[in-house]
């Protein structure tokens, strides 16, 4: 006699509880819509609703649980929930408490366990699989089944849930509306999915007639709009993909204001609140939207506690992280599941030339058309992806050449002293103070030693106005009476004790339009000028020691003289003339005396050329002997003056954005070599935007790929015309013999070099199956 089998009178649709388990992204998509609706459109999704869910499974439904807030502070403090544990065997009696927000879906189900039917008395087990609701408790059954159908949740978020929409029961038959199934797709594309990791199924919902608005035609009785007033039934997929408890990417805070106002940019912000401010703007999150392009971003090393045993943690604060920020290095909790604690991690950026490339990766549609006007529609299809890729190729060859020019990372700090910390090539770094003059007034505020005045305010003393008066600090905050308010001042740059500067005050403190002069003496002691062989000034180099006598003189050519260098200078009205005298000439700088205001440079050492900033602004580059600035900008009481090597690079200034401190300024020099690395880069760098058919052909592999290099480069240096032939309008276009060109920073080489790797194969779960409007 045959053995006979197990028969299994199970229904179909039963799922493992365990295979809830974890943290979800969760997207809803309309994928049928009358074309006479006018409830929505194919391809409209829920929008800015909470995207990150967790289920919870009780006696009567299945809920869908955001784990997000959506106003930042306003709940986790003080709402935790108890989840009843579905994920490990033979816990179903415990509990764990966590933060989640209010239910966005809800969905019947029914709890049961598949036994082998038994012989009661004896015990004795059969060959009939069955399901069994009495022999355990509903939390400790294995299975469920989900009526996806009867959702009784309204979510705002989403058209089809906002209104009065009805849930329509829905069971997905194999021959039904065969009009939605794409030629040779095989069985019906709405069957429900339920993978390790991904859970997908469709669901119906009925939607009423639209109101009628005459005057704006959405509904109207008369026929004169293009929907019109009956109900409609529409097909919804909802999508959930199982997420990283700790997701590997690195998060851009960009705020609206601080960010924003420099370079706009697509966010995804959540208010906050405070107990004592209700809604606060300081505390808002602000998160620049940007796709992962990598496939690790961060390097992983154990905390440990002073026993040397690894720290627990529920979140990055518990390691003493900011978890609003998250800094190129930082302590951050690093859990494997959502449900239970994780460990402290220090975790580190890697580096962008190790961390491998992750392409964005989109697929075509399974409706187009199969012959006619499908390849004019490819060919803007795949231009339009070659372009994307493009971008993006830019985008990471430029920053894999800065960070091998050592100007990608910025360094933390805390003050400016932590960016010039061991920088032989910062030759000056000084600060100069420069408060702004004011106008001669009748009105007077008396100061002496115990009564300083403040900065920009009229003083006198006991005898004359020329007195100095000086704050409570020691700073000179006016020197005489002016007649103009201007802020301006020349930096002298020259070689003593190394290289040093002299500031020389320019504030207009003379009446008329007479020329005026300034001396400055660079070649160490004491000089004299002397202007037609007469006395003019006097000066003794002291590095950083403020020049500020003037003489006018006559307009006319005269001859200035320092030691045994002269010159001859055609001196006009209105001009300000300085003159620097270096031990071996004169250099005569004359400029007109107008309302510019800032601080200019005056270089007079040999043989050296420099970059020059104020304020973290580079004022000048390049800068040789003799060389002049113009005035740059100079909007503060304090001027933080920088003298560099020429193309030293000029992150000298430490700004903070939120809690972190970064070196930053400018650049470093550009060279011909560095366009040379970056054409390379740019034409070795693969495709980063693919379009991949909607199902790999395994069978034409080798054939694609040929028919794609017969017409060019295959995912390198291709040309602007490249993809208008028509044998480069499908998946062999990235198609690569031997090696993965996406392991940038890694072994590239696969085992069989014979092999073709194609990201639409290698990189897509399930290449060959149907890819559907709504799939994540």
């Amino acid at each position: 006699a045959e053995e006979v089998g197990d028969i299994d009178r199970t229904s179909p649709n039963k799922i493992k509880k365990t295979q809830f388990a974890g943290v979800w992204y969760y997207i809803q998509t309309m994928v049928d819509v009358p074309q006479q609706s006018a409830q929505g459109f194919i391809g409209n999704t829920n929008f800015g609703n909470a995207a990150k869910v967790v289920f919870e499974l009780t006696e009567g439904w299945l809920y869908v649980l955001p784990v997000t807030e959506t106003v930042q502070f306003s709940e986790k403090p003080y709402q935790l929930k108890k989840i009843r544990n579905f994920w490990d065997a033979g816990k179903s009696n415990e509990f764990v408490e966590m933060y989640v927000g209010q239910p966005i879906a809800a969905f019947p189900l029914t709890h049961f366990d598949v036994i082998r039917d038994y012989n009661p008395s004896t015990g004795k087990q059969g060959n009939t699989l069955s399901e069994n609701t009495t022999d355990r408790v509903w939390h400790e059954r294995e299975y469920v089944r989900v009526n996806w159908g009867g959702n009784m949740i309204l979510d705002w978020a989403f058209p089809a849930g906002s209104s009065q929409f009805s849930a329509v029961d829905h069971y997905v038959q194999e021959a039904e509306d065969p009009y939605l199934r794409p030629e040779g797709a095989g069985e019906n594309p709405d069957l429900p999915e339920f993978e390790d990791g991904y859970i997908a199924f469709v669901t119906k919902a009925f939607a009423p007639p639209s109101s009628a608005n005459w005057q704006g035609y959405i509904c109207d009785p008369y026929g004169v709009s293009n929907t019109d007033c009956a109900g409609s039934v529409l097909k919804l997929r909802h999508s959930f993909k199982r997420a990283d408890a700790t997701p590997d990417v690195e998060t851009l805070v960009y705020t609206n204001g601080e960010h924003m106002d420099k370079f706009g940019f697509f966010l995804a912000e959540r208010h906050a609140y405070d107990p004592l401010w209700d809604m606060t703007e300081s505390a808002r999150d602000y998160k620049g939207q940007r796709w992962n392009l990598w496939q690790k971003t961060w390097k992983n090393e154990d905390l440990k506690d002073a026993a040397g045993n690894a720290i627990a943690c529920n979140d990055h604060a518990d390691c003493g992280a900011d978890d609003k920020v998250l800094d190129y290095q930082a302590n951050r909790c690093v859990k494997e599941t959502i449900y239970k604690p994780g460990t402290c991690q220090k975790s580190t950026l890697m580096k962008l030339a190790d961390r491998g490339l992750n392409p964005i990766i989109y697929h075509l549609s399974a409706a187009l058309p199969p012959e006619g006007d499908r390849n004019s529609m490819l060919r803007q299809f795949y231009k339009s992806a070659d372009e994307w890729s493009r971008a993006f190729k830019d985008a990471l060859a430029w920053g894999l050449l800065l960070e091998e020019k050592g100007q990608y990372w910025t360094q933390a700090c805390e003050t400016n002293a932590d960016c010039t910390k061991g920088r032989s090539d910062v030759l000056v770094d000084t600060t100069i103070d420069m408060p702004r003059t004011v106008v001669d007034s009748k009105t007077w505020i008396t100061c002496s030693a115990a009564e300083p005045c403040d900065k920009n305010q009229l003083c006198k003393t006991d005898s004359d106005n020329k007195d100095k008066c000086f704050d409570a600090a020691g700073q000179l905050v006016f020197d005489e009476s002016l007649v103009a308010g201007t802020r301006r001042a020349v930096m002298v740059i020259y070689q003593g004790e190394g290289v040093n500067v002299i500031p020389v005050k320019e504030d207009q403190k003379l009446t008329g339009n007479k020329p005026s002069v300034r001396f400055v003496n660079v070649s160490g002691g004491t000089q004299s000028l002397t202007a037609d062989g007469q006395n003019v000034a006097t000066h003794e180099t002291k590095a950083g020691e403020w020049v500020s006598d003037v003489t006018q003189l006559d307009a006319k050519s005269t001859v200035l003289t320092v030691g045994g260098a002269s010159q001859t200078v055609t001196l006009a009205n209105s001009f300000d003339y300085l003159v620097v005298y270096t031990g071996d000439s004169l250099i005569v700088s004359g400029t007109a005396r107008a309302a510019a205001e800032g601080v200019r440079f005056i270089h007079t050492i040999q043989n050296k050329v420099v970059d020059v900033g104020v304020n973290a602004i580079r004022a000048a580059e390049g800068l040789r002997y003799e060389g002049v600035t113009t005035y740059a900008p100079q909007d503060f009481d304090a001027a933080r003056i920088t003298v560099t090597e020429a193309g030293a690079q000029g992150d000298l200034t430490c700004y903070f954005t939120g809690h972190e401190g970064r070196c930053t300024g400018w650049s470093a020099g550009w060279t011909e070599a560095d366009d040379e690395r970056l054409a390379t880069l740019k034409s070795t760098v693969p495709d980063m935007f693919i379009l991949c058919e909607n199902q790999y052909d395994l069978g034409d592999e080798a054939a694609n790929m040929k028919a794609a290099a017969d017409v060019g480069d295959t995912y390198g240096g291709r040309g602007a015309d490249w993809a208008m032939d028509a044998k480069s309008l499908q998946d062999g276009r990235y198609s690569v013999k031997g090696k993965n060109p996406y392991n940038w920073g890694g072994k590239q080489d696969l085992a069989d070099p014979t092999a073709i790797f194609n990201p639409c194969k290698d990189l897509v779960p399930h290449p060959t199956e149907l890819k559907k409007i709504g799939d994540m």
